[in-house]
């Protein structure tokens, strides 16, 4: 089911998602003072006004959605059906193919610039090995095409939540002393400004990191200890710089980044080969801040995948990936009808019905109520 983070959890119940097989939801807008806006990429979401209370205005404007309250001093409110335009269901490869009016409608899509440098030549020999590994009849194939791009970023390049240099750094303190505790090593590797902890604190994390027997290799040991040591240290600041070193020819010459690079090198790969890519930023599940990617598989649609923790387009639970598109300016109350069952032009209207003729701001488990009635 369609579901916003609830209040309390890790971050704003302005985040968003839909479950595998839902793609709408009413939104329930509330205590607009001023003027409101809703970030909606139209090519994934379409956002439609259903009726509103003190509202005196609405404005769609490129990719923001806005709400104008009618008169100062007063709130207003609003009912919005949010509908998701990925495609959600079961491909069949056989009928997907490179169509030249998609990519007309979705030329924003295949345009190159730093971040997805395709016509580089680390992003090219990818490319050209990927069509040249796959069969005679999947060769022009955008479907199999993806794939075998989402593959490679998701088995070739080597997540890491640090920089490559941190991890040489900590590789080559693990080869000198094999034998030292993890806080020592990491004392050994980093300056004090890197880490940002004293060292008893410093010790305690580091007692809690306790590396698989499985991972022998010095550098697969690096990269396991300092992605455990970031997650619970977000202030660790040899991490990658936002805006630095993310590009898809430098994440595919170090062999290793973190999920906004891996989203990069997918992107940049699908764009050269002529389908349009996009990556999208949001939060995944409870684990924070997060990049995948959207795709588009001609008949089908936009496909979201997610080249971090997925291999292939079946994987993706929609449910785990949190929109931040909902987020606005003035925090206004953003609720929305989690409905049993599957919304319908007739609940609308009920939903709307009773809306507009409560003389007062009705609460979220009122609209509930009689729309399950």
């Amino acid at each position: 089911m369609a579901r916003l983070w609830k209040k309390g959890d890790a971050y704003s119940d302005s985040f968003f998602s839909f479950g595998k097989e839902e793609n709408q939801a009413i939104l329930y807008v509330r205590n607009i003072w001023k003027n409101e806006y809703i970030h909606v990429p139209p090519e994934l979401f379409s956002l439609e006004y259903l009726s509103g209370k003190n509202i005196s205005e609405i404005k769609i404007q490129d990719d923001w959605f806005w709400l104008m309250p009618n008169s100062k001093g007063k709130e207003g409110s609003a009912l919005l059906l949010l509908t998701d335009r990925t495609y959600k269901g079961v491909m069949n490869p056989e009928k997907t193919f490179h169509s030249s009016l998609a990519q007309n409608v979705m030329k924003s899509y295949l345009l190159e610039d730093e971040i997805y440098d395709f016509s580089s030549d680390e992003v090219q020999k990818v490319a050209k090995k990927i069509i040249k590994e796959l069969p005679f009849e999947k060769e022009y194939n955008p479907y199999w095409q993806a794939l075998a791009a989402l593959r490679f970023a998701y088995k070739d390049i080597e997540y890491s939540r640090a920089t490559k240099e941190a991890v040489e750094k900590l590789e080559t303190t693990i080869r000198a002393f094999p034998n030292d505790k993890i806080s020592s090593l990491m004392i050994r590797s980093f300056l004090k400004e890197e880490i940002l902890m004293k060292k008893d604190p410093l010790e305690r994390l580091c007692s809690g990191i306790v590396v698989p027997e499985e991972i022998q290799e010095p550098r697969l040991k690096a990269i396991y200890i300092l992605n455990e040591f970031d997650a619970q240290n977000p202030v660790f600041i040899v991490k990658w710089p936002f805006g630095k070193g993310l590009s898809a020819s430098r994440t595919i010459h170090d062999s290793m980044g973190k999920c906004d690079c891996l989203t990069h090198v997918f992107v940049a790969l699908c764009r050269g080969m002529g389908i349009p890519a996009v990556g999208v930023c949001g939060n995944y599940g409870s684990f924070g801040l997060h990049s995948w990617a959207v795709v588009y598989i001609h008949p089908y649609g936009l496909v979201e995948v997610d080249p971090t923790n997925t291999f292939d387009f079946c994987q993706f639970d929609h449910g785990l990936y949190f929109h931040h598109f909902l987020r606005n300016q003035f925090r206004a109350n953003i609720d929305f009808l989690n409905l049993k069952k599957t919304i319908t032009p007739d609940k609308i209207e009920i939903c709307k019905s009773y809306y507009k003729q409560s003389l007062k701001e009705p609460s979220l488990e009122d609209l509930l109520s009689e729309v399950e009635k």
